[in-house]
Formats: structure tokens, sequence, C-alpha cells
């Protein structure tokens, strides 16, 4: 890429004044995007993004009005809100063309159905689905189903193979495309229907630990976020933090049960008969001033556990904590075949600056050899370990007293010692 440092920096405080625009009239994607680094990539014909950076051709950028530029960038960042390089291939050019019919289709929604809102080049960007209905009215699995895949048409809004009519690249006079050619993973490819570059999101290593970085990302720009202007988070952004946050369990009955004898303001009579079909017998609630200390949960990031089912690990921990109403501090570790890292926590905010790590075998010995081994001067009133179950559970004495609940995201496995409860998982 041979560009003058006067012209790098022209693009550079295009980018900026972008940023900026965004964080004025809409807070949670100029947050998200301050989060992201800028790379001025001529490998790609138009723009990308990956987890940590959006790339963007110069003659690209160049050539986009404010407005357009906007649109394009807000484009990438939806595509990572809404997780679509962790759901499928982009490989598939019906699938590269289902994700940016939601995407498009929720901006539009966002901004009270302009059209020029979605518009690039003077080309109103596809967001309909096959059946004419609006693509924020179904998942992409959905709009994707209903592609013809047994002639591998897109649809009508497929765009013409044909580049005779693609504006050509950035000089003083044209706005549009690189007009040197295609690359290998150029994202301006009209047989796939996408104006940008889908290909880099295959090429992210350890996706696991890439979707938890994004999962903070979303919920730190979401809480900055949320408290400036009225509409600063779309709603569909508040369906997705939803989904990070919200807790299957409800740990307040759980763990008023499971570490009773650690509070002293509780009550069998009478009992709770809301959970009287569960495993447990229930004690009422009566808000207890005392905290719960020393809990140490351990999370399964092993090569089993899929990143969503990672992230419903996170989402029922913070449950936890806000749920006892900042009566809950502890440890959080991860396990695979070893125990990677125990960090202490007191609040929400800390969980949210833990990061998992694994992805080898499962073994549950580890988490006692490190509570012996690690934790013997302070040893945690008890232990909730939050995996699938699957593996060879050892022998009850491991525990060393410590009383353990098994949180299993199925109803295939049941512990053969310790208390557990189910946790049912969440579909994106």
């Amino acid at each position: 890429m041979d560009l003058s440092k006067d012209r790098i920096k022209q693009l550079t405080n295009k980018l900026k004044n972008a940023r900026t625009r965004l964080l004025v009239y809409n807070g949670f994607f100029g947050m998200l995007l301050m989060g992201m680094k800028f790379k001025l990539d001529d490998g790609c014909e138009t723009i990308y993004t990956t987890v940590t950076h959006i790339g963007i051709n110069p003659d690209f950028l160049g050539g986009c009005l404010d407005s357009e530029l906007d649109f394009a960038l807000m484009h990438e960042l939806m595509h990572l809100v809404l997780k679509h390089p962790f759901r499928g291939s982009s490989d598939d050019k019906n699938y590269n063309l289902a994700c940016d019919i939601v995407v498009n289709s929720n901006l539009l929604e966002a901004s009270n159905g302009d059209a020029e809102s979605i518009t690039l080049f003077g080309e109103e960007q596809p967001h309909l689905a096959s059946d004419g209905v609006e693509g924020n009215e179904y998942s992409v699995e959905e709009v994707y189903d209903m592609f013809d895949l047994s002639t591998g048409s897109c649809s009508d809004s497929d765009q013409s193979d044909d580049d005779s009519d693609r504006p050509t690249g950035d000089n003083s006079n044209n706005r549009g495309y690189d007009s040197e050619g295609e690359s290998e993973g150029n994202c301006g490819d009209s047989s796939r229907g996408t104006f940008d570059d889908h290909s880099r999101w295959n090429a992210e290593k350890n996706r696991a630990m890439q979707e938890a970085m994004l999962n903070q990302k979303i919920m730190d720009a979401y809480e900055a976020s949320k408290n400036r202007v009225a509409g600063s988070v779309p709603l569909y952004v508040e369906r997705v933090v939803d989904e990070l946050t919200n807790p299957t369990i409800d740990w307040r009955e759980v763990l008023n049960n499971f570490v009773q004898n650690e509070i002293t303001d509780y009550s069998f009579v009478p009992p709770d008969y809301r959970m009287q079909e569960s495993h447990f017998i229930m004690p009422g609630f009566n808000d207890p001033d005392e905290r719960i200390d020393k809990l140490l949960f351990m999370i399964d990031t092993s090569g089993s556990m899929t990143t969503e089912e990672i992230t419903d690990c996170y989402s029922e921990i913070k449950g936890a904590i806000d749920q006892m109403d900042g009566k809950l501090t502890g440890y959080i570790g991860f396990f695979d075949a070893d125990v990677k890292d125990v960090t202490p926590f007191d609040e929400t905010t800390d969980i949210s600056n833990i990061k998992p790590q694994g992805g080898g075998g499962t073994n549950f010995d580890v988490i006692f050899d490190y509570v012996r081994d690690e934790m013997e001067d302070d040893l945690p009133i008890s232990i909730i370990v939050l995996t699938d179950g699957y593996a060879d559970f050892p022998k009850e004495k491991e525990a060393m007293g410590i009383p353990v609940l098994w949180v299993i995201n199925n109803k295939e496995v049941i512990p053969p010692w310790g208390k557990h409860v189910f946790l049912a998982g969440k579909k994106k």
C-alpha cells in the first residue's frame, strides 16, 4: 500500500470523525467502535471486521460520503453484535447474504425506515427475506433456509456478476470501489450479494476466546451508552444483552438452600412451595444482611463446551451476584484438563474482566487438587461447578467435606454425589 503521509492522515481523520458521529448520534455503536482498531488494508476491496479491528480499503474509504461510511461501520459492528462470525460458514454465499439482510433490516428499523440509511454508492442494500418480509423478523438461519439451496440462488436481491456499473477507484472526482481488481477473499464479490468481506471471519483462531472477548465488548458498550440519551441502545441490542446477562436459574433460591448454614436469617417454616418438585426443600427467603463469601465458581472450558454454553455460564454467575444484591463474593476459575486461572471477585464488574481459558479435555479431579494445594490456608465454603458433565466424576472424598453444587447444562448427566441443578441452554 503506497500512500503518502498526508493521505494517511486524511483517511485517519475521516475514520475518527465517523467514530465521533456515532458516539453522538448512535451511542451504542460509537462506544462499541471505541473498542475497535482501524486498519487501512488494500488487500480488501471494501471493508471487513474481526473481533479486534475493522479493516477498510483506502479507496473505498475515500469514496464514501459521511452517511455511507457511518452505515458501513455500523453494518460491520452489527455482524459482531449478532455473532454472525460464530454462527455459520462465510464460504457459503447464501449465509453471507442472509447475514447482510438481517443486519441491514435491523439498521433500517433503527433509522425509522429511512432507506438512505442503508444506501451505499446509490444502491439500497438488501434487507428483505425471500418472502418479502423484513429480515429483522427472522434469525439468520431462518433467512438462510428460505433460499433455494438446490439452485444456489440467493434471492431476487442478488447482484449481477457484471461489474461494469460498479463505481471505480477513489480520486478527486470519483466515488466507489477500488478498480484494481479482486484479491483473495475480496469483499466486493457481487456473486455473493454482499458489499463487505466475510472471509476474515473463518480466519479467527481460538473462537471461544474470541467470542468471550466480543461479549465483553458488547457489555462494555452497553453499560457506557445506556444512560447517555434515549434511544442510544437499539431494541435488538437490548435483546442481545438480555441473552448475555439473564440467568436461567433462580440463584437466590438455590444458594439460599445450598449455603444455608452460612446465613442465619432463613426458615424452613414455612418452606418455599414453589420449589416443591425440585431436588431441594427450599427455605423461605427473608433478605439476609450477611454476605455469602468465598464461593468458588469453576467453569468448564473443555472442548466439549461450546462458546454459547460458556457464555451461559458467565450469565449464571453474573445472575447469582445480581440476585444476591451484592452479598456474594468469591472466586471464579476455569478448567479443562488443568485449572487455568482462579481470580477473586467482589461484584459484577470484576466478572467482566475475567477471561476464559481452556479448550482441552475435561478432568474434574483438577478442581479439587487445586483447592487442596493452592487454597488450603483459606478454603472456599462451597464449590459450584458449571459443566456439561461429560467426564469421570471423582470420589466424594476428594472434596474434603466442602459442599459441591454441580450445575449441569443438560439432563443426560446426573452427578453421583453432591447437589445438582440443571441449566437450560439458550438459543441465540
